[in-house]
This record gives structure tokens, C-alpha cells and sequence, in this order.
């Protein structure tokens, strides 16, 4: 069966929802680090799905991939979502650890990410998980795009056939759906 528009949409839906539910599962604890991780990272990732990424090794994929998803975030300033991505992401990503001082707030802030030097860099949880949230529609409404979804399908499928144990399966909701391990 051909991947389709309606696959990609499906897709997109599934791992948003599952998304959604790790950093939900992470605030109802009290991890901020870790929702603050995985938001930092769910950002990139649903960014590369976007633009047809998956699988691109380049940083400069990456580095695209996550300013656009923090763009639709509200961060449109480009050397702010540089800021976020080289000082925050990155370091958290590959070393568990930010690459400049931050803290990180469960509640509170008028802006999720505020880089403010003067009174010191905060990642606030809620509010930055909100505006991610808030971000999902609009991305969703990009991939509705036949072009874009069209250009996704061409990336999956080039993603899936490539491994040297990964056999496409007959559709990409099936892909993010089947947990059989099989």
C-alpha cells in the first residue's frame, strides 16, 4: 500500500500524542530537568519531521529543523532561537547539561524561554510546554500541505529502506502504531 497524505497526518498525530505524554508524565513528578530535555528535543524532532529530515545527519538539519518548530513556538527572533538551540538544546542533548548557566522553573514566566542576562537565563516548564503545544496546529497545518507531506513521504521512505534491518511497512501509520516488535 503507498503512503498517502492521510499517513503522514496520522503519523504526526501519534507522535505528538506521545509526546504530549511524556512531558505531561514528567511535570505531574516534578522532573523538570527531564521535560525540559525532552520539549528542548520533541522541538527538533517534530521540526526534522516537518521539513523532511529524518534521518539527516548534518547539523545544519538539525539546527533548521529546531528554529523552525521554535519559530512556530513564538521565538521568531533568529539569533534568539540560535541562542536556545546552541546554548540550550545542544548541551542538554549530548551532555546532559546546558552549555551556558540556566535555571529551570516548573511554573511561572511571561515567556517559556527568557534569556534575559541581567536576571539570569529560566526555562519556565508550564509555559514553554504550552507554547509547544501551541505550536502543533500550526505545524500540523504545514504538513497537510501536498507538497510537504509529499516531500515527508519521500523522506520516510528513504529513512526506512536504508537500514540494513529495516523493512518499510505498508504504511507510516502502521510504522508509529505497531508495538509488536516484529
Amino acid at each position: 500500500m503507498p503512503y498517502d497524505q492521510s499517513d503522514v497526518v496520522k503519523a504526526f498525530d501519534i507522535i505528538v500524542e506521545w509526546m504530549q505524554k511524556d512531558i505531561e508524565a514528567m511535570i505531574n513528578v516534578g522532573s523538570n530537568f527531564a521535560a525540559a530535555l525532552c520539549i528542548l528535543v520533541y522541538s527538533e524532532a517534530l521540526g526534522r519531521f516537518r521539513n523532511a529530515t529524518i534521518g539527516d545527519r548534518r547539523n545544519e538539519a538539525a539546527r533548521q529543523a529546531f528554529k523552525y518548530f521554535l519559530g512556530q513556538m513564538g521565538y521568531d527572533d533568529s539569533d534568539k532561537a540560535e541562542r536556545i538551540y546552541s546554548d540550550l538544546r545542544n548541551g542538554m542533548a549530548h551532555s546532559y547539561f546546558p552549555n551556558k548557566d540556566m535555571r529551570f522553573i516548573m511554573d511561572g514566566g511571561s515567556k517559556g524561554i527568557d534569556l534575559n542576562a541581567s536576571t539570569g537565563a529560566k526555562l519556565y516548564i508550564r509555559k514553554t510546554f504550552d507554547e509547544f503545544k501551541n505550536a502543533i496546529p500550526k505545524v500540523r497545518k504545514d504538513i497537510n500541505d501536498p507538497d510537504v507531506s509529499n516531500k515527508i513521504i519521500r523522506n520516510i521512505r528513504t529513512c526506512m529502506g536504508s537500514g540494513p534491518s529495516v523493512s518499510p511497512p505498508t504504511s507510516i501509520s502502521r510504522w508509529v502504531t505497531d508495538r509488536s516488535g516484529a
